[in-house]
């Protein structure tokens, strides 16, 4: 939606997306309840009800500008050797003492809670061997800096399991596994 030159309707998002229409209506009404999506109802061109359109809702001033922080600390960092991975992932580590498990949360538990929590829309596969990751909020900035933004995410997925009494529990990154998605992997020590 954003990029689009004008507010489009379910219809044509559902087509952009691989859904079906009513999918698509389903979804952008989710997405209009979190204010993510504008709804606007578009002049009649004709006979019958006006045609109801979305446009993406305006990031405000401190999205924008966290957004802009994250991406040049992000290219900083990948100017060291590894990408800026090492130092990314120690960041990690740091930020996961801002997410402590909950007392007798399981590290599946306390993972789906603090992703779900920072943006990342996640969903446990139907084995439980993997976290999926549908909404990474600084995917276009991994693209391009992935030593660092996904080495942050490493490191706080590590100081998370860690944090939860993960011995039983071993977690690693994938990034990427699909254009959009990345993947945690969840292995049983045992």
């Amino acid at each position: 939606m954003r990029e689009a030159v004008e507010p489009l309707d379910a219809a044509q998002l559902g087509e952009l997306a691989g859904l079906h229409v009513t999918t698509a209506r389903f979804h952008l009404g989710q997405l209009e309840a979190a204010g993510l999506v504008v709804r606007e109802l578009a002049p009649a061109t004709g006979r019958g009800r006006p045609r109801v359109t979305f446009r993406a809702a305006a990031e405000d001033a401190e999205v924008t500008a966290l957004r802009e922080l994250v991406a040049v600390l992000a290219a900083a960092l990948a100017e060291d050797a590894d990408g800026g991975a090492a130092r990314a992932r120690a960041a990690g580590r740091a930020w996961a003492a801002a997410h402590p498990a909950r007392p007798g949360e399981s590290v599946v538990d306390a993972l789906t809670r603090v992703f779900d929590e920072l943006g990342f829309a996640p969903e446990l596969s139907e084995d439980g061997a993997r976290l999926m990751l549908y909404g990474c909020p600084f995917r276009d900035i991994a693209r391009e800096h992935r030593g660092a933004v996904c080495g942050a995410h490493a490191g706080l997925l590590t100081g998370m399991v860690e944090s939860a009494g993960g011995a039983e529990t071993d977690a690693a990154l994938l990034p990427f596994v699909e254009p959009t998605v990345c993947a945690v992997e969840l292995r049983k020590n045992v």
